[in-house]
């Protein structure tokens, strides 16, 4: 489990078990440490960091937030996302923040990419 005294820097190694769909397994790792800008999904401040594949996004818990300690990851794999989260936050927020970002339509996530990417060169 990732530590919640947050780093900006998540390496994520993707495992079957992670990538729901897929059919043949692979293994990869990822560098999440692009950002962050700050966007709210379910009532709570997350922090948005993009990852180094140009497709997958960390969401983070914004610090002294209800929702804190928590982490989804929307990972890109076998040309599709995979949305999972994990923590021990407030669960009424994280729930809610689950179902607005299970909504997120492939150009809002570009729309993300394409704004942590910047957030980086400010």
């Amino acid at each position: 489990m990732i530590g919640f005294k947050w780093l900006p820097l998540f390496v994520i190694a993707c495992s079957p078990s992670l990538a729901i769909a897929d059919q043949t397994p692979q293994k990869t790792e990822q560098k999440c440490d692009i950002g962050p800008v700050t966007r709210q999904y379910g009532g709570s401040v997350w922090l948005v960091y993009g990852c180094n594949d140009k497709k997958s996004l960390v969401f983070v818990t914004a610090p002294n937030s209800p929702a804190t300690p928590f982490v989804f990851f929307y990972l890109y794999s076998q040309s599709r996302y995979h949305l999972y989260g994990e923590g021990n936050g407030n669960k009424k927020l994280t729930d809610s923040a689950f179902e607005d970002l299970k909504k997120l339509t492939p150009n809002q996530i570009d729309v993300l990419l394409t704004d942590t990417s910047n957030a980086v060169h400010k």
